[in-house]
């Protein structure tokens, strides 16, 4: 009985140990079963508007070669593109896959991307987060950021805009202060990556103003939404003497006259000449200018008849040996009419001749200078070209009056010595 007690004990003991022995050689059968690993980075960070890059390694940890499937989910699947989407690795072999984001330029923030790797067995998830933010994309550099010049004077200043991300964008140019006397060119301006863009700004403070004028050029991006500033100072002299020049200023249009009557003094100038002119018409076309002369005692040696108009004034009395001069229907001599009309095409054509000449300084027919060129002579708008000739005839206006004074003198001299002479 003991006997078989102890034989039952040792089949029992047999048994187990078999059972354990088959356990133990089962556990590298599973173990040899297709499985993998993935990993990679938990966060990416990149710019709006712009693509953004993202890795992860995928590793065969099992014995036998196996297939892998790849999907994605979450906020920037849509946007996201993975190299390969399947994926065969060997037991052991490990592969990195690459994915590129291509996110609208509206999206901006954290946003979640997640990869579902599928085996044959096993399926396993890798979750990478994205940061987008925006990122300068300008590169501004002043070529004339600081310019000096007289009251009343226009100033000319220049930067140049370069794009330096990797997507078009539009720029925005303006400054923070001062906006109504500023003229910029252009004031927007679409411009591509890796281009540069050449800002000029026109500033026309009022007469008023004087000394040192800080404020900030402003650009701004629409795609982006960003700023970037820039200093810029205007100095305005309280005194300027003539034909002073400064090459980092708008081109000087004509000599100046000093101190803080310069512009009541040119204005008053160029107002009075035009009321001068306006007597000068007024009076020659009003007051009647026939006269009638004695006849000379010496008609043959004397006489010079002129020729004589159909029609003359009712009141005119003339003898047909009577020597006269020649008058129109209102009674006006020709002598007084030739000044009129001397006088009025001398200021016309002056006046145009001044006026063209500034609208040609502030560069009428000049399509912009090149960087090494002078930038002060440069198109801004119909608007700068306008003002600047309106300013060449108030600068000048002394010069014409003076100057239709001077021929008005001339001709009646003229006229008086003929009349001497006859």
């Amino acid at each position: 009985m003991g006997f078989v007690m102890v034989v039952r004990r040792s089949l029992l003991s047999l048994v187990l140990l078999s059972l354990l022995s088959l356990l133990f050689t089962l556990q590298p059968a599973v173990a040899a079963g297709p499985d993998f690993t993935a990993s990679g980075p938990a966060n990416y960070y990149g710019c709006m508007c712009s693509q953004i890059s993202y890795v992860f390694t995928v590793k065969n940890t099992g014995y036998v070669d196996s297939p892998l499937f790849l999907s994605q989910s979450g906020q920037l699947a849509e946007f996201s593109t993975l190299q390969d989407n399947q994926l065969y690795l060997k037991s052991g072999e490990e592969k990195t896959v690459v994915g590129t984001i291509n996110q609208p330029c509206l999206l901006s923030g954290s946003y979640t991307l997640t990869t579902t790797i599928t085996g044959q067995q096993a399926k396993k998830q890798l979750t990478q987060t994205v940061h987008i933010a925006p990122c300068m994309n300008m590169e501004v550099t002043p070529i004339i950021d600081a310019a000096h010049g007289c009251r009343c004077e226009p100033l000319l200043l220049v930067y140049d805009v370069r794009n330096t991300g990797n997507y078009a964008d539009t720029y925005s140019f303006s400054l923070r202060d001062f906006s109504e006397y500023v003229i910029i060119n252009p004031q927007s301006r679409i411009v591509p990556p890796g281009q540069t863009e050449r800002v000029y700004i026109y500033l026309k403070f009022p007469c008023s103003f004087s000394g040192e004028k800080e404020t900030l050029f402003v650009v701004a991006t629409d795609r982006s939404s960003l700023e970037l500033e820039k200093p810029l100072k205007a100095a305005l002299n309280e005194s300027c003497y003539e034909y002073e020049y400064n090459a980092t200023a708008y081109p000087r249009l004509g000599p100046v006259v000093g101190e803080d009557g310069r512009l009541r003094y040119l204005s008053y100038s160029f107002y009075g000449l035009l009321i001068a002119v306006s007597i000068i018409l007024i009076a020659n076309i009003t007051i009647p200018g026939g006269r009638v002369k004695e006849e000379p005692k010496d008609q043959g040696a004397r006489l010079r008849p002129k020729r004589l108009k159909a029609y003359l004034r009712p009141s005119s009395i003339v003898k047909p040996s009577s020597q006269f001069e020649e008058a129109d229907d209102y009674g006006v001599s020709k002598g007084r009419r030739d000044i009129v009309i001397i006088t009025a095409l001398a200021f016309i054509i002056i006046t145009l001749i001044l006026y063209t000449a500034g609208v040609l300084r502030a560069g009428l027919f000049s399509s912009g200078p090149e960087p090494e060129d002078n930038l002060t002579v440069q198109v801004l708008n119909e608007s700068v070209r306008g003002e600047a000739g309106m300013l060449y005839l108030q600068l000048y206006s002394p010069y014409i009056a003076g100057g239709l004074v001077f021929l008005v003198i001339v001709i009646m001299l003229l006229r008086k010595a003929e009349r001497e002479k006859e």
